[in-house]
């Protein structure tokens, strides 16, 4: 509804890691309506085990330009069967 109406919005996150991060900030990126990010939920974690996706540099986030979100690999990452 709110791009039906052209309504600007923000998406924002809590502590989520750096995974779902990136493909937040690649939906702002294709949508015009989100105008405002608040994005920083990997700088609040105290390790980063992915390795690729976004890259968080002070307040600008980077988007690699690789297929997909980027993310080659997950360090200690546990499967449940």
């Amino acid at each position: 509804a709110a791009e039906v109406y052209g309504v600007e919005c923000m998406m924002g996150c809590m502590l989520e890691a750096k995974v779902s991060v990136t493909a937040a900030a690649h939906l702002a990126c294709a949508k015009n309506i989100i105008t405002r990010i608040d994005l920083d939920g990997p700088a609040l974690c105290s390790e980063d085990p992915v390795n690729g996706g976004a890259d968080f540099n002070g307040r600008e986030i980077s988007l690699p330009d690789r297929p997909g979100l980027g993310i080659d690999s997950i360090h200690n990452i546990r499967y449940i069967v």
